[in-house]
């Protein structure tokens, strides 16, 4: 069973559809006490970090996502909230992953990022290989990490930034997979796959 966590900033329903469609069984998470005897957890959000962080603590979600073992994976703000710090509200970060995230400053672009784009494998990981074709994810932010010693998967839109990354179990996406098509669809299916390896 794979938890979504929701806190109020994030959109848990299409991530739930998304997994339906692999046919994988999930419940929301808006407790601590509702994780027992998960496999997994999914990590999603959309909107300011600052009051994501808020809506996390009053859950009393923050405390659990910085010691959470099992496999988690960020989606987008959830990615960003992952690391050590976000220039955003200069909020302070889950510290899961070093380094910083910052506004896409892309010369002659729109920010939001927002539509469809390329993202190159760096490593072996959830994503293929490097010598693998790049592949088209869907994207809605104005924030990014654009260095990271976990980055898997590297995206340019003006500048190039970080869009993927993986520590063992701990994964995250700056797109959005339950928006991107099949390529979003593998990677919630590795995830999954991931989740089902684990121990009871």
């Amino acid at each position: 069973m794979i938890g979504i966590v929701d806190y109020g900033a994030g959109n848990p329903a299409s991530v739930e559809f998304a997994l339906d469609r692999l046919a994988a069984p999930h419940r929301r998470v808006g407790s601590p006490e509702q994780v027992v005897g998960l496999s997994g957890l999914i990590f999603p959000g959309v909107g300011r970090a600052r009051a994501a962080a808020d809506r996390l603590r009053d859950a009393g979600l923050w405390p659990l996502l910085r010691s959470w073992s099992r496999p988690l994976l960020g989606v987008c703000l959830g990615l960003q909230l992952l690391f050590e710090h976000s220039e955003e509200d200069d909020c302070p970060g889950l510290a899961r992953l070093p380094g910083t995230v910052g506004r896409l400053r892309p010369a002659g672009l729109k920010v939001p990022h927002m539509g469809w784009n390329q993202v190159q494998a760096l490593t072996p990981s959830f994503l293929g290989g490097p010598g693998d074709e790049p592949q088209w994810f869907y994207f809605v932010h104005s924030y990014a990490a654009l260095e990271s010693s976990a980055a898997c998967g590297r995206t340019d839109y003006g500048v190039s930034f970080v869009s993927a990354v993986q520590a063992d179990a701990l994964w995250g996406v700056q797109f959005h997979p339950e928006r991107s098509g099949p390529a979003g669809a593998k990677v919630l299916e590795r995830f999954v796959a991931l989740c089902n390896a684990q121990p009871q």
